[in-house]
């Protein structure tokens, strides 16, 4: 998968999304992970984490930005569908 982001848009949109296709995606700094993509809400100090509700993950919470920084929005994302070994013709 690749994706693109950008570091402008560093700051979580206030403006609450109806629905799952508006929901705005971040890279944020976890300091001792990795970068994530991950959807946020921000209340004064406290950055959560939250998950697509399909995956069952819970909420997590850090402190902002001591624990987690927003490093920007993700703006774009290329993907595979479908796994190149099942594209191949069966005869």
């Amino acid at each position: 998968m690749l994706s693109k982001s950008t570091p402008a848009k560093n700051k979580i949109r206030a403006t609450p999304w109806t629905g799952e296709h508006d929901r705005p995606i971040y890279f944020v700094d976890l300091r001792d992970q990795l970068r994530l993509w991950l959807v946020c809400q921000l209340d004064g100090r406290q950055l959560s984490i939250v998950a697509h509700p399909i995956s069952r993950l819970q909420v997590r919470t850090y402190r902002y930005p001591d624990e987690a920084e927003i490093v920007g929005r993700v703006t774009a994302v290329a993907m595979r569908l479908v796994d190149p070994e099942e594209m191949a013709v069966v005869e």
